[in-house]
């Protein structure tokens, strides 16, 4: 449901965990996969405990790991964003999402996060 409308409906972004900082893309349309794409910047590498939220338009947002921080991936402009930190430190990172998107009632969205082994949670408004 990207912008781009040569792509548009076409792939499946996966990341590859494993502490890489690469993807894999599927493309439906051909039934064929891209291996070890690469994003840009590659300074972060993503493992267990890496949670993710898709927008429904043009970005992919992420944590990495139990670190807390938090980064948005455009995939039109293959660009990865630092968009802040949860305020609290995590423990063990645990296997599961806990990064979801939600629109209110007046059309603003939220990114919401879950500390990893906690039960506290945070939003931050996001624009797209």
């Amino acid at each position: 449901n990207n912008t781009d409308t040569a792509t548009k409906g076409k792939y499946m972004f996966l990341p590859r965990g494993g502490a890489s900082n690469t993807a894999d893309i599927y493309d439906i349309t051909t039934s064929r996969w891209v291996y070890g794409y690469f994003y840009s910047p590659q300074a972060e590498t993503l493992t267990t405990g890496s949670m993710y939220a898709y927008n429904g338009h043009d970005t992919i947002y992420f944590t990495k790991d139990a670190t807390g921080r938090v980064y948005s991936y455009n995939f039109t402009t293959n660009n990865v964003q630092m968009l802040g930190q949860i305020p609290y430190g995590h423990s063990t990172a645990i296997i599961g999402n806990r990064l979801e998107i939600i629109e209110t009632a007046d059309g603003l969205n939220y990114l919401y996060m879950m500390r990893h082994t906690g039960a506290e949670m945070w939003r931050m408004l996001i624009f797209f």
